[in-house]
C-alpha cells in the first residue's frame, strides 16, 4: 500500500489517511454503541454457544447458515473475550476495518488519484457498510473476501501469470471458500474472465495454468457444499422467506422487469440504502459501464461477471439476489459509479459539469440517508429482559412479542432465577428450574385466534380471579410492533399496569389482569402474527 501512496503529494496522502481514519472511526463507534442483538444475531449466537468445534460442522439450527471458517473465528472470539455483544461482533468489525484499505488498493488499480479519494470516501461513509461491520453476521467478511480476490485478480492481470502465482491464487481461493459463501461467485467470475481472455489470445500455457485454481476451487467448494451448504439449499423456511421477498429470478415474462428492479432499485435502495435518491446513483452507475467498457473491456468483464454469476445462482434458486446478501457486490457498484463520475467530468458538453454537480449533490443526500436509515431496527430489549429477570415471580405468565431465541439468549446469559434452562431450537420442550416451571412455547404463523386459545389453555387451571402477566415487545418488524400496541389496548381494558418501561420501540409491561374479562374480550379477536406464551407455573 505504501508504494501506491508514495506516488501522491503530501496533501493527498493526508486526505487518504483522513478518509481511512473516518471510516475506521465510524465502524468502531457503531461497534462501541453495543446495541442489543436482533433475532438473527441471537439465533447465530445460540448456535455458537451450544456447540463445540465439531458441532459447528453440522447444519445450524434456528434457520441459520454461516461459513465454517467464520463460525470458528466467532467461536474463538467468544472463548477469548467472553459471551457479550462486543465479542460476538468483533470478527465482523475487524473484517469491516480491513475492507477499507483493501478497497483502496483496488481503487489504486482502477482510478487516477482524485477519483480514488471519491471512491474511498463513498466506501468509508456508506451506512450499510458501517452497520454490517457491527452486526454478528458474516456479511462484512463476505465483503472483505470479495475485495481481496478482486484485488488479486487485478494485480495478476498487471504482472502476469506464472506457476507460483497460479498455485498461490488456487490455495488462497480454496481456503477462502470456507470463510465466505458468495466468494464462489467472485472466483467463478475471475476464472471465466481470465480463461476467456487467454483463449482469445490463444495463450495455451496460461489456459493450462488456470486449470489448477479451477480444479482446486471446485474440489474445495464441493467438499464445503457437502459439509455446510447443502442443507441451506433445501431449507423450506429460508426458501419461502426469500421467495416472499422476490429474491429469485423468475422464469417467465416478468424476468426483464425483475432484472431492472433487482440490479438498480434493489441494490441501491435495499443494499446500499440510499433511499429516494437512488436514480442519481443509477444514472452514474450506468455511465460507469459505458466508460469502463470503452476504456478497459477486460476489467469491465471482471467487475460485471460476479453480478451475472450471482444472478444465475438466483435463477437456479441457489442464492437470493436481495438486500444484505448482496453486500459483497457493493464495492463493484461503487467502482462503476465513480467511473460514471469520471465520464461526466471528461465530457466536453457545457451542460455536463452542472449536471454532474447536481448528481453528486443527490448522491450525497443518498449517502446521508444510508447513515440515518439502518437496515435493521435493533430495539433495546436487553435492559427490559434484565428487569424482567429481577422482578418476575414463579406464578407469573409471560407473553413474548419478540423472537424466542432473542429472549432465550439474554435470559440464559443473565442467568436470572426464573429463566428456563433450555436446549436451543426445541420450542416444544418442558424446562424445569429450581423454583419455577416453564411449559413449552407455541409458535403461530397462520391467521388464527391463537391468543384467545392459548390464553384459555394456559389459564384454564387458575382458581384466582386475577393473574400477573408480563408483556415484552420489541420486534424489528413494524407489523409486530403494531400488533403489540393492539394487545396493550386490550389488556388496558381488562387489567391494571403495575410496571411499564419503554426503551425505544421496545416495551415491558406487567399487568394484573381480570382473568374472565380478558378471556371474553380476547375471544372476539382474530389475530395474525407469531408469538409465544410461556406458563411460569401458575
Amino acid at each position: 500500500m505504501q508504494a501506491f501512496i508514495g506516488r501522491f503529494t503530501p496533501d493527498r496522502k493526508r486526505w487518504v489517511g483522513a478518509i481511512l481514519a473516518l471510516g475506521f472511526a465510524l465502524r468502531i463507534v457503531a461497534w462501541a454503541r453495543n446495541q442489543s442483538l436482533w433475532s438473527d444475531e441471537a439465533s447465530l449466537a445460540l448456535n455458537l454457544l451450544h456447540r463445540d468445534w465439531s458441532g459447528l460442522l453440522a447444519p445450524l439450527e434456528l434457520n441459520q447458515g454461516a461459513p465454517i471458517g467464520f463460525l470458528y473465528a466467532m467461536k474463538t472470539a467468544l472463548i477469548v473475550f467472553g459471551n457479550h455483544e462486543y465479542a460476538l461482533r468483533l470478527v465482523p468489525l475487524l473484517a469491516g476495518l480491513a475492507a477499507l484499505p483493501m478497497f483502496y488498493l483496488v481503487c489504486c488499480r482502477l482510478f487516477a488519484p482524485g477519483a480514488r479519494l471519491l471512491a474511498l470516501l463513498l466506501f468509508a461513509t456508506l451506512g450499510s457498510l458501517i452497520y454490517y461491520s457491527a452486526e454478528a453476521k458474516q456479511y462484512s467478511s463476505d465483503l472483505l473476501f470479495a475485495l481481496i480476490f478482486l484485488w488479486l485478480a487485478l494485480r495478476v492481470e498487471h504482472i502476469g501469470w506464472n506457476r507460483n502465482r497460479a498455485w498461490g491464487f488456487a490455495v488462497a481461493g480454496a481456503l477462502g471458500l470456507w470463510f465466505s459463501h458468495p466468494l464462489i461467485f467472485v472466483l467463478t467470475a475471475i476464472l471465466l474472465v481470465q480463461f476467456g481472455d487467454a483463449l482469445r489470445r490463444e495463450n495455451w500455457s496460461e489456459c493450462r495454468l488456470l486449470l489448477l485454481p479451477g480444479l482446486l476451487w471446485l474440489t474445495s467448494f464441493g467438499l464445503f457444499y457437502v459439509v455446510s451448504l447443502s442443507h441451506l439449499q433445501s431449507d423450506p423456511y429460508l426458501l419461502d422467506f426469500w421467495e416472499g421477498h422476490n429474491a429469485f429470478l423468475p422464469h417467465n415474462a416478468t424476468a426483464p422487469v425483475w432484472l431492472v428492479h433487482a440490479l438498480l432499485g434493489n441494490v441501491f435502495n435495499s443494499t446500499l440504502r440510499i433511499g429516494e435518491y437512488y436514480p442519481a446513483a443509477c444514472a452514474l452507475w450506468l455511465m460507469g459501464h459505458w466508460r469502463l467498457f470503452g476504456r478497459d473491456r477486460k476489467t469491465w468483464f471482471l467487475l460485471v461477471t460476479p453480478i451475472l454469476v450471482t444472478l444465475v445462482a438466483s435463477a437456479l434458486r441457489r442464492y437470493p439476489f436481495s438486500a444484505r446478501l448482496l453486500l459483497f457486490l457493493v464495492p463493484i457498484y461503487i467502482l462503476l459509479l465513480v467511473k460514471g463520475v469520471e465520464l461526466m467530468r471528461d465530457l466536453p458538453h457545457p451542460f455536463m459539469r452542472p449536471l454532474l454537480y447536481v448528481l453528486i449533490f443527490l448522491l450525497a443526500l443518498g449517502w446521508r440517508h444510508s447513515l440515518v436509515s439502518p437496515p435493521i431496527l435493533k430495539n433495546p430489549v436487553r435492559p427490559l429482559i434484565a428487569q424482567l429477570g429481577r422482578q418476575a415471580e414463579s406464578r407469573d405468565f409471560l407473553l413474548l412479542l419478540i423472537y424466542r431465541p432473542l429472549f432465550d439468549y439474554y435470559a440464559e446469559r443473565m442467568a436470572w432465577p426464573h429463566a428456563p434452562d433450555f436446549q436451543s431450537g426445541h420450542a416444544d420442550r418442558i424446562i424445569n428450574s429450581e423454583n419455577s416451571r416453564f411449559k413449552p412455547s407455541l409458535l403461530f404463523n397462520n391467521e388464527l385466534q391463537w391468543l384467545a386459545a392459548l390464553f384459555n389453555d394456559r389459564t384454564g387451571q387458575l382458581r384466582q380471579p386475577a393473574m400477573r402477566l408480563w408483556l415484552i415487545s420489541g420486534s424489528h418488524q413494524p407489523s409486530d410492533l403494531q400488533f403489540g400496541k393492539e394487545l396493550i389496548n386490550i389488556f388496558d381494558r381488562t387489567g391494571q399496569r403495575i410496571v411499564d418501561v419503554r426503551q425505544g420501540e421496545a416495551r415491558l409491561i406487567l399487568y394484573n389482569l381480570d382473568v374472565q374479562k380478558t378471556r371474553r374480550i380476547l375471544s372476539r379477536f382474530q389475530i395474525q402474527t407469531h408469538g409465544a406464551i410461556l406458563d411460569a407455573g401458575g
